[in-house]
């Protein structure tokens, strides 16, 4: 293994490593002994599989991520012990090389203790500024905390008095025309619109969407529109969904998703149960679904098999009672 340090920032570094091609493909081995019996493969005992099958079956990088846990790792422990770097966070992890037979070549960036000068503070005055307690002020704070430690409770017995929390089923209308929010049944919490709301929805989704076409028509102009516009997301993402797979939406939603003609750049307003949605497909996740729903069954495999040791191995017992300490 060899590797290059470059100070990128004050506090960031980047580390590149190469490994060797003989080594990486010590770790995948090391790696499919590792995961094999996790793994079925019809017509084998788990554990017995061939390596080659399971590759042919998962694809040929299907120990790829766990080989490259076992190579970087140590490599990276090395380096910032060897440099004498004082690390502030998890490093970002950028392979630009990996596959049997050929060096492993990765970049780590990570955040680091800065370089820091002091100026001079011997002798500065500082004021110290003290904030008088009011009893109005304690008094709201015994309030705040009541309130929050306040539990609801049903009653049935009297009319709604002020202060009360109610639940009810609405229909609102304005001259005989419902009202936008439509018509909610608290039973079962749906909400029905009216078809002038239905159509209100559409017509804002096809203006919205009208309005990105007449743009840059780009994904980051998209996304823009979307902070602007939806509710999804947090206000930063652009309602950016990652990471789909087939089943996890809505049934038009998934069916427009997958769509074995959808290609990157499509656009499109789909109507669910919800409203009016305007899509647009960034594209197809280099991750299968197979590899996906694979190693999601491994991390839950060694999830389980960590907690049977664990809960095995350190008991406190009280009566009939058995206790994990976590």
């Amino acid at each position: 293994m060899s590797y290059t340090v470059e100070k990128i920032a004050s506090n960031k570094v980047k580390l590149s490593f190469v490994e060797s091609a003989e080594s990486f493909d010590a770790a995948v081995e090391k790696a499919y002994l590792k995961d094999r019996s996790k793994i079925n493969v019809p017509g084998f005992r788990k554990g017995k599989a061939p390596r080659k099958l399971i590759e042919n079956m998962y694809g040929e990088g299907v120990f790829y991520d766990d080989a490259f846990e076992l190579v970087a790792q140590p490599a990276y422990e090395e380096a910032i012990k060897a440099e004498n770097l004082q690390v502030v966070d998890r490093p970002q992890v950028d392979v630009q090389q990996i596959g049997a037979g050929q060096e492993l070549k990765y970049t780590l960036e990570v955040f680091v203790k800065p370089d820091v000068t002091l100026g001079e503070y011997k002798g500065v005055a500082v004021e110290k500024n003290v904030e008088k307690v009011t009893d109005e002020a304690v008094d709201a704070r015994i309030q705040n905390d009541v309130e929050r430690a306040s539990t609801t409770q049903d009653v049935t017995d009297r009319a709604v008095e002020n202060g009360d929390i109610v639940n009810l089923d609405y229909a609102g209308s304005v001259d005989g025309v419902a009202f936008e929010g439509g018509t909610k049944d608290e039973a079962t919490g749906t909400t029905t619109y009216s078809d002038e709301e239905k159509a209100a929805a559409k017509s804002a989704a096809e203006e919205i969407l009208a309005q990105w076409k007449s743009g840059d028509a780009t994904e980051d102009s998209f996304a823009a529109l979307a902070n602007e516009k939806s509710d999804d997301g947090d206000g930063t993402t652009g309602g950016l969904y990652e990471d789909v797979y087939p089943g996890q939406m809505v049934t038009n939603f998934n069916d427009w998703c997958f769509d074995s003609s959808r290609k990157s750049g499509d656009t499109d307003i789909v109507e669910t149960e919800y409203g009016y949605h305007v899509m647009y497909f960034v594209g197809e996740s280099d991750t299968t679904y197979r590899d996906y729903m694979l190693k999601n069954e491994m991390r839950s495999a060694d999830l389980s098999n960590w907690y049977q040791e664990m809960t095995e191995s350190i008991t406190m017992t009280d009566g009939n009672f058995k206790y994990v300490r976590m």
